[in-house]
Formats: C-alpha cells, structure tokens, sequence
C-alpha cells in the first residue's frame, strides 16, 4: 500500500491544523504540540516525512530512508531545523502508519530546538 503525499497532508492538517509556514508547491510543513517540525514534499508518489530526532522505534508501515535529503530549498523559515545534518526522513505507507509515526514522534524526548 501506498499513502498518497495529497492523503497525508490531509491527515496533517486535520491533526495540526494550519501548516507552521505557507505551503510551496513541492514542501509543506507542520509543527507538533511539543515544537517539533516535519515536512512532506508534496509532489512526490510516496509520502516521505522529513522529521527531526529521535526516530521512532520500529514502527509497522514506516521505513526509515538512509539518507535525508533534505537539501530542498522551500525547507525554510519555522521549517529551517529540518536543514540539520540530523534531520531524518522516513516513508510511509499507510494512514494508519502515518497515524503511529505521528504518536510515536509526540511520545519521544529529543531535540526541539531550531
């Protein structure tokens, strides 16, 4: 299964509410309720989140990628912590994968600062 980029920023902003910056057309990007940001390119297939760490423990439907790429230039502005060499990103492939990421990010302890 594969969860649609469009399909997850709804789940985003139906969880978040309004982005923690404008959307562009390629990045948009949240704020969680203990300061966090991630982002996900719109554009793409597959849903990819760029989060900051820790990373979740394994988690069903979430593949953590090797490498961040997180050298996009509408990662910007409240979204600038995500430019981290730290910065990880994951796929998801599933609302409900997306779901437990979501929980497992709020429940970790780790770096909130930008």
């Amino acid at each position: 299964m594969t969860l649609a980029p469009a399909e997850a920023e709804r789940l985003l902003r139906s969880r978040y509410g309004e982005p923690a910056k404008a959307p562009t057309d390629y990045v948009i990007g949240f704020r969680n309720p203990i300061g966090r940001v991630l982002a996900i390119h719109r554009i793409n297939k597959t849903t990819c989140v760029w989060f900051q760490p820790p990373a979740p423990p394994p988690l069903a439907g979430v593949a953590l990628l090797a490498a961040p790429k997180n050298g996009n230039s509408n990662i910007n502005g409240p979204l600038a912590p995500l430019k981290r060499p730290d910065t990880q990103r994951a796929e998801i492939d599933s609302p409900t994968a997306l779901q437990r990421f979501l929980d497992a990010e709020i429940s970790q302890k780790g770096c909130t600062s930008g």
